[in-house]
C-alpha cells in the first residue's frame, strides 16, 4: 500500500523547503504546490493524507482552499493545517470549514513536528 503524502501550499520556496526539511526527519513525502488550483490538481492524482496550508495564496486564500476541499466529497475528510503570523486572527467559531490546525509562522520545527504527529502516523525503522 502505497503511503500518504504531504501536500504543502504556499507561494514561499524557503517556507516549503524548511517542512520539507522537517518532513523528511519523520520519513514523510511531501507535494509542494504554489497555488490552489495547482493543488486542487494534485488531490486528484496523489494518495493525500494532510495538507497545509499558507493563509495567503498566489490565487485564492487558505480560507477559500478549505473551503474547497470540505465541499469536495473525495477530500472532505483530509485534514488541513493553516500556516499564519502570530498576529492572524482566527476564524469565528459560527464559520462553517475550520481548519484542523494552525502553525505559527515563523515556523519552529518543533512545533511544526508535533502539529503534523497529530494527523499523521510516524513509522520508524
Amino acid at each position: 500500500m502505497e503511503s500518504k503524502k504531504v501536500l504543502a501550499i504556499t507561494k514561499d520556496d524557503w517556507l516549503a523547503n524548511m517542512i520539507r526539511a522537517i518532513l523528511n526527519i519523520l520519513s514523510i513525502q511531501i507535494i509542494h504546490s504554489r497555488a490552489g488550483v495547482d493543488a486542487e490538481e494534485v488531490l486528484k492524482e496523489e494518495n493525500i493524507g494532510l495538507v497545509i496550508a499558507d493563509h495567503m495564496l498566489t490565487d485564492m486564500t487558505g480560507r477559500d482552499f478549505l473551503k474547497f476541499l470540505r465541499e469536495n466529497d473525495t477530500t472532505s475528510q483530509i485534514p488541513l493545517i493553516m500556516m499564519v503570523k502570530g498576529d492572524y486572527q482566527k476564524a469565528d467559531e459560527n464559520d462553517k470549514y475550520q481548519p484542523d490546525g494552525y502553525i505559527l509562522k515563523p515556523l519552529e520545527a518543533r512545533n511544526v513536528m508535533e502539529v503534523i504527529r497529530k494527523f499523521i502516523v510516524v513509522k520508524y525503522s
